[in-house]
């Protein structure tokens, strides 16, 4: 084959591989700009929400400063040893967001007692139905390093 076909076949193959390559990278965009909008506009993405956790309450489950993955969920479906999302009513932090470890369930599901895996001790307070914002599904390590 002489070298001028060798070098066109090259170029061909150089040049599919490079569209294949940028549609790649045009469908990424496309999906994370789809996400980004389903986000803004709901604060979920497939019925689940991304969180920031701030402190080191549940290292070594959820390191401090991370991201987690959360979705609605029925006060009646929750257990203990579930994390859940909720609004705190401790004094320090009242009205903040918290995730912490169900260590007890209370009367029908009317009231949880809760605590961070890296808190020596529970806290005093109660967690009320009305104050669960949701269910931690999964830690997002991927967002961690960012």
């Amino acid at each position: 084959m002489p070298a001028l076909e060798i070098c066109n076949m090259k170029k061909t193959i150089l040049k599919r591989a490079g569209k294949c390559f940028l549609y790649l990278v045009m469908a990424v965009l496309a999906v994370t700009i789809v996400l980004g909008i389903c986000t803004k506009a709901t604060g979920k993405v497939f019925g689940a929400a991304v969180m920031w956790v701030l402190t080191d309450s549940m290292e070594d489950t959820i390191p401090a400063r991370s991201y987690i993955l959360v979705t609605s969920v029925e006060p009646k479906d929750i257990q203990v040893g579930d994390i859940i999302t909720f609004y705190s009513r401790d004094h320090a932090i009242s009205g903040s967001l918290n995730s912490h470890r169900v260590i007890e369930v209370i009367g029908d599901h009317e009231e949880f007692r809760t605590k961070g895996d890296h808190t020596p001790m529970a806290g005093t307070d109660t967690v009320k139905v009305s104050d669960i914002v949701a269910g931690h599904l999964r830690d997002l390590p991927v967002l961690t390093c960012l």
